[in-house]
């Protein structure tokens, strides 16, 4: 009975550690807010938006993105223990080879300790860009209809003469008489 007891707080004791390693309390790391963020960029510029970091180490953050395929600057931030609601200014570059639509995706922040990741904190981020190269719904009427539009006199001209030669050729084989 007694190994029974020995055993099931050894168990009990290995799940707690485990889940309180895990746990970050607000005095450890940093924070980043807001959530979620909003902006609108024409795809041949850039626009300018701002978090607020709360940092309680010393450290260098790493600025990336998730799931977007735009630019993000800076891509390092520097942290102190002293930060508290630092407004931190970033600038989202438009992606010209890209449709004019929302993307949504997540900005990342993320502290190392060598090799790894110390913490991490992801923002929700929805950019509209505005501008951009053509829809892909679009290549129908830009890659097809648009060149016949503008070349619709000589595309008829053509095909009259082609029409005109046919008819020419078939009304000659029909009054052409066997001798």
């Amino acid at each position: 009975m007694k190994k029974m007891i020995i055993f099931s707080i050894v168990i009990i004791v290995t799940i707690l550690s485990m889940v309180t390693s895990n746990v970050t309390s607000d005095q450890n790391g940093f924070a980043i807010g807001p959530a979620q963020l909003d902006v609108t960029v024409p795809a041949n510029g850039s626009v300018t938006t701002y978090v607020y970091i709360t940092s309680y180490i010393d450290g260098e953050l790493v600025v990336g993105t998730e799931n977007l395929a735009f630019s993000i600057e800076p891509n390092t931030i520097q942290i102190t223990p002293t930060d508290l609601n630092r407004k931190v200014e970033i600038t989202v570059h438009g992606n010209a080879s890209l449709a004019a639509a929302q993307y949504s995706g997540k900005l990342t922040f993320l502290l190392h300790a060598g090799n790894n990741v110390a913490y991490g904190v992801k923002t929700g981020i929805n950019i509209n860009q505005e501008g951009g190269s053509k829809n892909e719904s679009d290549w129908i009427f830009t890659d097809i209809i648009e060149p016949i539009q503008q070349n619709l006199f000589v595309i008829l001209v053509v095909a009259g003469i082609v029409i005109a030669l046919t008819m020419g050729i078939f009304i000659g084989k029909r009054t052409k008489k066997t001798t």
